[in-house]
C-alpha cells in the first residue's frame, strides 16, 4: 500500500491538480487533524504548495532546503 503522503499527492492529481483538505479527508476517510497533519509534512518538504485554500502539487520537482 502507498504511503499517506503518496496517496494524498495522488487524490490531488486526481481533483485536477488542485484539492482541498476536506476532500483529502473525504477520500482517505482520515481524520481532519491526521490529514492536516501529513499536509504540512509534505508543504514543509516542498512537495506540495497551498494556494487559495486548496493544496496543489508543486511541479518544480525540488525539495525544500533544511
Amino acid at each position: 500500500m502507498a504511503s499517506t503522503e503518496e496517496q494524498i499527492k495522488k487524490i490531488i492529481s486526481q481533483y485536477g491538480g488542485r484539492a482541498t483538505k476536506r476532500q483529502i479527508v473525504k477520500e482517505l476517510k482520515f481524520s481532519l487533524a491526521y490529514v492536516d497533519f501529513v499536509c504540512q509534512s509534505l508543504l514543509r518538504k516542498g512537495k506540495i504548495i497551498f494556494l487559495d485554500g486548496s493544496y496543489k502539487t508543486n511541479h518544480t520537482g525540488g525539495e525544500k532546503q533544511e
